[in-house]
């Protein structure tokens, strides 16, 4: 076998390597769609969730909000971040997570009160 065929077969087997990777990479690409997909059932729900931490908030302070935090995966908080516009990042602590939704009940309870006592 010459040089010239050896670099040949070489190059084949990279290239049957190449077609394997990008075959996977489809794979998992769609694995992830899968997974960030929320059906409008499941976005309703998390957006009741949402509203119903809200009042609790509203009657119990941030006592509600750190057991939702606590009682939830990262990766059911993430989706119900995205889901209830909330700008978390998807990296964040679950203490920041606590954090960050209390700061945002905070906020829409003084501009609700403003809102509400101007009238």
């Amino acid at each position: 076998m010459s040089d010239n065929d050896k670099i040949i077969e070489k190059i084949k087997q990279i290239e049957s390597l190449l077609k394997e990777i990008k075959k996977d990479l489809k794979k998992t690409e769609k694995k992830v769609e899968m997974k960030n997909k929320v059906d409008d059932v499941q976005k309703k729900e998390l957006i009741k969730d949402y509203e119903k931490l809200y009042n609790e908030f509203l009657l119990n302070g941030s006592e509600p909000i750190i057991d939702f935090v606590k009682n939830h995966s990262k990766d059911y908080l993430k989706i119900f971040c995205k889901i209830n516009n909330l700008t978390i990042s998807s990296k964040a602590s679950k203490e920041k997570i606590i954090k960050e939704i209390s700061q945002w009940f905070k906020q829409r309870k003084a501009i609700t009160q403003k809102v509400g006592g101007g009238n």
